[in-house]
């Protein structure tokens, strides 16, 4: 037996699977509140809030071992003071860390899900609900990636990579 093979064997004996449902209702909440937000004015902080409640899940998923789930918090955590920190005092680098932050928690958790998904014997409800969040947060880490991309490619000194992000993201249109 693998490493791989007994860690998804303990998944399943301590019920980590289980959480999968927690994820895909946050998964789910953001993907139906997005275009939502995007009518409503004023929407950049509104896409934040929805992934720091990802964020938030995904620290759940991983909190089957104490390393992971110290791993987790750091960077899930860093991830959402640092959107916070970004948002009030309009700063890029600040941004820029926290999606770095949040695409590293996001894409760990979506290997750790995947492993724990390829290892299991039989198909239950929750290897269905966990194949529907890795399909979900494979396309929420490239819509990261993209985001990070966007704000590494914006002038250092202007505050208004802020708001090409929300623009592309989060709603607010014409920089409102």
């Amino acid at each position: 037996m693998t490493t791989q093979e007994s860690q998804a064997r303990n998944d399943v004996e301590s019920e980590a699977v289980g959480r999968h449902t927690v994820l895909l209702a946050s998964l789910v909440l953001m993907l139906v509140m997005l275009p939502v937000f995007r009518v409503l004015p004023g929407g950049g902080i509104r896409f934040s809030i929805l992934l720091g409640i990802v964020l938030g899940a995904a620290i759940y998923v991983n909190s089957a071992k104490r390393w992971m789930l110290v791993g987790a918090v750091l960077t899930g955590g860093g991830a959402i003071v640092g959107a916070g920190i970004a948002h009030a005092a309009t700063s890029p680098n600040v941004q820029i860390a926290a999606d770095f932050l949040g695409l590293a928690l996001l894409g760990f958790t979506t290997l750790y899900l995947l492993n724990s998904l390829m290892h299991t014997q039989r198909v239950s409800r929750d290897t269905v609900v966990g194949g529907i969040c890795v399909y979900l947060l494979i396309g929420l880490c490239f819509a990261l990636a993209f985001i990070l991309v966007t704000d590494l490619g914006a002038p250092k000194r202007a505050p208004s990579a802020l708001l090409v992000r929300t623009n592309s993201i989060g709603g607010a249109e014409n920089g409102a």
